[in-house]
């Protein structure tokens, strides 16, 4: 008698523990809010068209062409202090570059959000090729420092805007990927720059270490204008309209 009372207790027992160790399909579905219909969303969301591409393209080759011009002094300023003179006040010359970048990023961050990232990108573009036309045109080592100033206050900007758009454009699981991309063109830049001004020191002027920037620069400008103004096309996040 006691061991038929015992057995349904030991079999409910039984059926309570596998049901919980093994629970069915469709609660672990549930429990993870995935559907079919959800994946299928997710895999349109992470597709990427060419013009999201364009856009990523134009912002490494900005942030190379930034990077780039932080380290191609250092091997170049022997020659340019010889051609220019100026004394002591060479040291101005990669100084007034980094300070000025530094001091004008919170003046673009507040900017970029009253007047949108796509023109306060391309005002970055502009500034940082007019500063090196002038620095490239400088007859003196004042001239060259106050050109270095304003190439400066566009590298400042070109550094935060590109990182502000990849934000905007990108979900945040998705941004140290497409982050990785755009930076690996500023790791090339800052790593070539010496290499780079060197050879051109010894083969031409020094005066194309910053003349290089120039139509460069142009180009830029003309691609990120074009490739901007579909921007809107794309599946991206709301917020993404402050970049338009």
């Amino acid at each position: 008698m006691a061991t038929q009372l015992m057995d349904p207790v030991l079999q409910h027992t039984t059926s309570r523990t596998s049901a919980i160790s093994n629970p069915p399909l469709e609660s672990n579905l549930t429990h993870l809010h995935v559907t079919p219909t959800q994946a299928t969303t997710n895999t349109k969301a992470t597709m990427r068209t060419w013009r999201f591409w364009a856009i990523i393209v134009s912002l490494m080759i900005t942030g190379l062409v930034s990077a780039l011009e932080g380290t191609i002094i250092t091997s170049a300023l022997p020659t340019i202090t010889e051609a220019l003179g100026g004394g002591n006040a060479y040291i101005w010359v990669p100084n007034a570059y980094l300070l000025a970048s530094v001091a004008v990023l919170p003046l673009f961050a507040q900017a970029s959000n009253i007047f949108g990232r796509r023109v306060l990108l391309l005002g970055a573009v502009a500034m940082f090729t007019l500063g090196s036309g002038l620095c490239g045109g400088a007859k003196s080592m004042s001239m060259l420092i106050a050109a270095r100033t304003v190439q400066g206050l566009g590298g400042g900007g070109i550094n935060l805007l590109v990182e502000t758009v990849v934000t905007d454009l990108v979900p945040l699981r998705e941004r140290g990927k497409y982050m990785s991309i755009v930076y690996l063109g500023a790791t090339v830049g800052a790593t070539m720059g010496p290499f780079l001004g060197g050879i051109i020191t010894d083969r031409s002027t020094w005066r194309w270490c910053f003349y290089l920037n120039v139509p460069i620069g142009g180009g830029e400008s003309f691609h990120i204008t074009l490739s901007t103004n579909t921007i809107l096309t794309l599946q991206l996040p709301l917020h993404v309209s402050s970049f338009s």
